[in-house]
C-alpha cells in the first residue's frame, strides 16, 4: 500500500513538471515570439521549478554526505588501550583466561539499561561476550550517515580493552519520496566490518 501511495505521488509529480516545462515554454515564446530559443529556455524553467532543483539539492547533499563519510573512516578502525597478554595477566594469567565462560548474547536484563562513561561520552551497554568482557555504544546519526562508536570493556575489573567505530549509509526508506529512492547516497562506501575485529581480537574474546 505504501509503495502505491508513493508511486502515485512520484507519477503526478512528473505530470505536473510536464505540465510546467509546456506552461513555460508557450510563456516565453509568447514574451519573445521573435526569438528561437525562447521556447527551449521556456522548458527549462519549467523543469527547475519542480524538479530541477531537487537534483541540484540531491548533489550537493551528495557530496556532503561523502565528505562526512570519509572524514569519519579516517577517524575509523581499532584503537587499543590494553595488549590481550597484558589484560591476561591482569585478570590471572593464561590459565584464568582459558576458563573464561563463553556467553555471546545480549545482556541479562537487570543490566540492560546500563552506562558507562568514556572519554567524555555516555555508552549504553550492547553485548556480553564472555563472564568478562561486554560491548557498549553509542550512535551519532548526521543525515544519511550513521556513526557507531563501540568499547569492549572487561566489566569486572573494569578494564577498557580497545574502541571500534563503525560508519554506514543508508537512504532511508519508501515513505519518504525524497528520501527513499536515493539509491546514489546507498552507493557511498562505509567502514564497517565487525566480524572482522572481533576475529583480529580474538584473545579477548577467548575464541
Amino acid at each position: 500500500m505504501i509503495g502505491f501511495v508513493v508511486l502515485f505521488a512520484l507519477f503526478i509529480w512528473v505530470i505536473l513538471t510536464i505540465f510546467s516545462m509546456i506552461l513555460f515554454h508557450k510563456i516565453c515564446r509568447k514574451i519573445f515570439p521573435n526569438y528561437r530559443w525562447s521556447g527551449i529556455v521556456g522548458v527549462f524553467i519549467g523543469f527547475m521549478l519542480l524538479m530541477g532543483g531537487w537534483f541540484v539539492y540531491w548533489w550537493i547533499e551528495y557530496i556532503q554526505v561523502s565528505s562526512y563519510v570519509n572524514e569519519m573512516c579516517k577517524q575509523s578502525g581499532i584503537k587499543i588501550y590494553i595488549t590481550p597478554e597484558e589484560w591476561k595477566e591482569k585478570i590471572g594469567g593464561e590459565e584464568a583466561w582459558r576458563n573464561i565462560r563463553i556467553i555471546d548474547k545480549s545482556p541479562p536484563d537487570n543490566i540492560k539499561d546500563e552506562t558507562i562513561v568514556f572519554e567524555g561520552d555516555k555508552y549504553a551497554i550492547s553485548w556480553q561476550y564472555n563472564e568478562l568482557v561486554y560491548s557498549y555504544k553509542i550512535n551519532r546519526d548526521i543525515q544519511h550517515v550513521h556513526v557507531t562508536d563501540y568499547i569492549y570493556y572487561d566489566r569486572t575489573n573494569k578494564i577498557a580493552l580497545f574502541k571500534y567505530r563503525d560508519v554506514s549509509i543508508s537512504a532511508g526508506n519508501v515513505v519518504n519520496i525524497l528520501g527513499g529512492f536515493k539509491f546514489w547516497i546507498d552507493n557511498i562506501d562505509g567502514c564497517s566490518d565487525v566480524n572482522s575485529l572481533i576475529k583480529t581480537n580474538s584473545s579477548f574474546f577467548n575464541i
